[in-house]
């Protein structure tokens, strides 16, 4: 092959790079809380290390992937996509993990938002996860 080959498929692939980089929300933690037995929602002191923690959503699959096991599905059974924001004006998922715990995890990103930066929520085992995307 030639030189000139070789720029011009470098130059071909980069759009398909720069599309699979926009087949991911980044997201970051901002805060977590939990629903406390009297109903009330209140800060989540045994998550609170989750604060500041970052995380990658899938647009396609809505798989969580990040550092922590609380913010990642890789081990769970079933991740579905519930709305990909097309249709709606958020991206929203579901998952359900493995048994004996089958803990579900349900993800809601807020798209309407005209900023690069959206919000979102975590809703699983009692405890609420929120931060914003990008």
């Amino acid at each position: 092959m030639t030189r000139r080959t070789f720029v011009l498929l470098g130059i071909l692939l980069i759009p398909i790079q720069v599309m699979a980089f926009q087949d991911n929300y980044s997201c970051k933690v901002k805060q977590v809380v939990r629903l406390n037995d009297a109903g009330n929602i209140v800060e989540n002191i045994a998550l609170s290390f989750l604060v500041g923690q970052s995380f990658v959503v899938n647009r396609i699959s809505g798989k969580l992937d990040g550092g922590n096991a609380w913010l990642q599905t890789s081990e769970h059974e079933r991740v579905t996509v519930i709305s990909d924001g097309r249709e709606s004006n958020s991206f929203k998922s579901i998952s359900v993990g493995k048994p004996p715990t089958s803990l579900s995890t349900y993800l809601h990103i807020q798209l309407a938002n005209t900023d690069q930066i959206k919000p979102f929520y975590i809703s699983t085992s009692m405890s609420i996860i929120s931060g914003t995307c990008e």
